[in-house]
């Protein structure tokens, strides 16, 4: 589950600092 929360949370920055925020 760890490496899902860590994959889940790296995309998440990505997306936010892309521009596109997606929850």
């Amino acid at each position: 589950m760890t490496y899902i929360a860590a994959v889940c949370y790296w995309a998440m920055s990505i997306n936010t600092a892309s521009s596109t925020p997606t929850s």
